[in-house]
């Protein structure tokens, strides 16, 4: 899932309270390398809202299992 922007990315790493710094600038390198790449993906679901981006991610699973 992408996040709706870096800022917002970082704020939601920072409220956690889980992590350093060095670990928070990590996940920012990587979350910006796996974005970069997503045009080769499935699938993109951006994490704005969760309910709404659950709901999508459910779709995604039922349509892929119904056409297994």
């Amino acid at each position: 899932m992408n996040p709706p922007d870096f800022d917002v990315l970082e704020t939601r790493l920072r409220k956690r309270g889980t992590e350093n710094d060095a670990d928070i600038r990590r996940r920012l390198e990587n979350a910006r390398r796996e974005i970069a790449e997503a045009k080769s993906f499935d699938y993109q679901v951006l994490n704005d809202q969760l309910e709404r981006a659950v709901l999508e991610i459910e779709s995604i699973i039922t349509t892929r299992l119904a056409s297994a």
